[in-house]
């Protein structure tokens, strides 16, 4: 509670606006997920998130890898805008593309305009990693008249190859970039793609062009409005040592000679390494450039720079282009994204001692100087001392103490002028962020992986605050009536069927100086004695007291009091800051919830949609406890005041949903973070919640299993009778999680084929014996 209220104290005094479509606040959402994060684990060990992009429909898309034991695969999840799984979304293939054993990753995904899902990355066939871009449908489901089945791989002989990068550029192409390995050497490589998956015959002779003069890897890719692509990355000298590396190339896939030297822009810093993770365009076609520095210690640095569209280092940008940002602890971005104003919003991570905290850096840069320089000089250049990197500035971390297991907090740090550092982090585990958009509304999305070096899961997050122009994204700031503000405290301590939240009346301004003398002016305008008039009207004006107060909430937006009568609803759809009502207020309603008729067989008559609490009365802070609601289920809140002349008030609203659990799993097994627990979790997930007839079961379930997760609980003798009876379950769970395709169908070939022999040998045996 006290990093909550330390964060929310912390965007109250940053906030405040830039005048650029652009805000100072930038925190967490909490309609999202859970607290403005979501973590979705897949396999049995390592998950990870590389990318991330939204549709149109605000359903977000996350792709990367998941360890299934023998390897990582292909991972996709679709989010639905609230941060929940979409469980209609049907990419499971991601075990069964590459072979069984190897390692498969998804690094970069790409909406096309037909809504069709591109991911570029690597799969492994007969122990080759091959660079590959693989397009689904709109729902999941593998295009096979995408390339062969699917599939376009990068054309470079019988060598490793990988895919960092994918764009579809203005004629509809596909672009990526990645690396060659052959015979430890690496080389970036650009290749292109027809819309149908054919490698291009019109970029170089096979749709491919490996760059043989640089040794290093292409991790990044921007089009120019000419047509010509850049290429962003680290080239590699003596094997080890890293560098900056950009490429541009002409539209047949040649290196542009009138781009840096020979189309490439390489160099070398002699103290500290150069790795960059990520490019982007700004609006006037500058490269933007993120990564790291790393010092001969191997202390890694936040480095940002920006290039002139011809490969020149921009002198404008911090010194020759490049800014070093030291927090002081190994810190470094790996995704970022540019505003329409150049404002650089990037994503990747901060080393603190309890771990990695996701870290976003947000800096809005000076104009450029108009004559751009040649090369970018080196610390030894300069008159510091060749073992003092450059350091353009410090940022310092405020420190937050130290919260629960799960709690998620953005921890606001120390701003300079020119740029401001967010870090995210959950107790106990390290937190990376891989990838990064802002969509326009303004919200900011990251995705990256939360977890230690053994198992970890994907996990995406959801920042508002940087609002465009003629839009809004809730804050927290209470709306104003006729004679109070009322505002929504932020819902915490979210479990399966509860959750904390509150409000906050006052007074608005001074009424007796505001309404009542405006009114009293009025009916007074023609009286003969105006003075006296005036005198016993503002004397007489009465301000409304505040009689019941408490929060709605409700599985629909706009949650309204009901008062019992029938003459409001919750989940109405007016959005007006206050509501009539014909009757007396204050009526007794509790916790009451919208509940049927308590028919066993229908899950709707025990699901809760609606209710609300009652919380005292007057203008002042509460605090209100939501109980008896489902689980895994988005819920809307808001505040509400009853005043004594039968107006209602609402405060703004929250979105929060309720966690997920199996009872009584988690009563037997002792934890939610049990493997069996996890396994049951993922097999309902998969193979239960994307049919009707399997949510019916699950929410049976949901009805059924709690009072028995109770007795169980507080019984050993019950919880290892659970486990027994759960343990066939839970071996099912297993192989139909975790185990891939092939193995799947040979199971299931070869055990009736068993089972055959057995019984054949059987019959034989007693035939010959008789």
């Amino acid at each position: 509670m006290l990093k909550r209220l330390t964060a929310l104290f912390l965007s109250v005094c940053f906030s405040g606006a830039t005048g650029l479509a652009i805000a100072e606040e930038v925190a967490l959402d909490s309609a999202f997920g859970s607290g403005g994060l979501v973590t979705t684990e897949l396999g049995a060990g390592i998950d990870t998130a590389t990318s991330i992009a939204v549709q149109d429909d605000g359903m977000i898309i996350v792709a990367g890898s998941s360890d299934n034991g023998l390897g990582s695969k292909m991972a996709v999840v679709r989010y639905l805008p609230d941060g929940s799984i979409d469980h209609e979304f049907s990419f499971s293939m991601g075990g069964s593309l590459g072979t069984v054993y190897g390692d498969d990753a998804v690094q970069a995904v790409v909406l096309r305009d037909d809504g069709q899902i591109l991911l570029g990355g690597t799969l492994t066939v007969d122990g080759v990693r091959q660079g590959a871009v693989v397009s689904l449908l709109p729902y999941g489901q593998l295009d096979v008249n995408f390339g062969v089945g699917g599939i376009a791989s990068v054309d470079v002989g019988d060598v490793d190859s990988e895919i960092y990068d994918v764009i579809v550029d203005a004629a509809g192409r596909i672009v990526v970039t990645g690396f060659v390995a052959d015979g430890g050497v690496e080389n970036p490589f650009i290749a292109r793609f027809n819309g149908n998956g054919e490698p291009d015959s019109g970029f170089q002779e096979a749709g491919t062009l490996v760059d043989t003069l640089v040794e290093g890897r292409g991790t990044g890719l921007a089009e120019l409005a000419d047509g010509s692509v850049i290429v962003g990355g680290y080239s590699i000298r003596d094997g080890e040592w890293k560098g900056l590396y950009l490429g541009r190339y002409l539209e047949n896939g040649d290196p542009d000679d009138q781009f840096g030297d020979g189309g490439r822009s390489v160099w070398f810093d002699d103290v500290e390494q150069i790795a960059v993770h990520d490019i982007a365009l700004s609006a006037d076609e500058k490269i933007i450039l993120a990564g790291d520095v790393e010092t001969a210690d191997g202390r890694q640095r936040i480095m940002l720079a920006r290039y002139g569209k011809e490969g020149q280092p921009d002198p404008g940008f911090g010194e020759n282009g490049i800014l070093v940002y030291d927090s002081g602890m190994d810190s470094s971005v790996n995704s970022l994204v540019v505003n329409a104003d150049s404002t650089i919003i990037a994503a990747g991570y901060q080393t603190s001692a309890t771990g990695k905290d996701m870290l976003i850096i947000r800096y809005l840069p000076g104009a450029a100087a108009e004559e751009p320089v040649d090369i970018i000089e080196s610390a030894a250049d300069t008159d510091m001392p060749e073992d003092e990197p450059v350091e353009i500035f410090r940022i310092s971390a405020l420190s937050i103490e130290d919260g629960p297991l799960n709690i998620p907090v953005a921890d606001q740090v120390v701003r300079t002028p020119e740029a401001d550092l967010i870090t995210t982090e959950l107790a106990g585990s390290d937190e990376v962020g891989n990838a990064v958009l802002m969509t326009e509304d303004g919200s900011i999305y990251t995705a990256g992986y939360s977890g230690d070096d053994d198992n970890s899961a994907f996990m995406v997050a959801r920042y508002s605050g940087l609002v465009g122009e003629g839009l809004s994204v809730d804050s927290g700031t209470p709306s104003v009536s006729e004679f109070y503000r009322i505002g929504t405290m932020p819902v915490t301590n979210v479990t399966r069927v509860a959750a904390m939240t509150g409000g906050t009346i006052a007074l608005n301004g001074n009424p007796d100086s505001a309404v009542c003398v405006e009114a009293c002016d009025e009916s007074c305008e023609d009286a003969e004695d105006n003075t006296t008039c005036l005198s016993e009207c503002r004397e007489n004006c009465q301000i409304p007291t505040v009689t019941q107060r408490g929060v709605v909430y409700s599985v629909e937006p706009n949650p309204v009091y009901d008062d019992d009568d029938g003459t409001t609803d919750s989940g109405g759809d007016t959005d007006d800051m206050t509501t009539s009502v014909t009757d007396e207020t204050g009526t007794d309603t509790g916790d009451d919830t919208a509940l049927g008729t308590s028919n066993f067989f229908s899950f709707d008559d025990y699901f809760v949609k609606n209710g609300q609490t009652e919380d005292g009365s007057g203008a002042d802070s509460y605090v209100s406890e939501i109980e008896g609601i489902n689980p895994q289920t988005v819920y809307y809140v808001r505040a509400y005041g009853l005043l004594s002349d039968g107006t209602i008030i609402y405060g703004n609203e929250y979105r929060f949903r309720t966690d997920d659990s199996c009872f009584i799993a988690t009563a037997a097994f002792g934890s939610i973070d049990m493997f069996a627990v996890k396994a049951l979790r993922s097999f309902r997930d998969r193979y239960l919640m994307p049919y009707e007839w399997g949510r019916q079961i699950v929410h049976t379930y949901y009805v059924l299993s709690p009072t028995i997760a109770d007795l169980v609980e507080q019984s050993f003798f019950l919880r290892l009778l659970i486990i027994l009876l759960l343990t066939p379950a839970v071996v099912s769970a297993v192989f139909l999680v975790y185990t891939t395709l092939l193995m799947k169908c040979v199971v299931i070939v070869a055990v009736p084929l068993a089972w055959y022999f057995i019984a054949f040998h059987k019959k034989h045996y007693r035939i010959v014996h008789a």
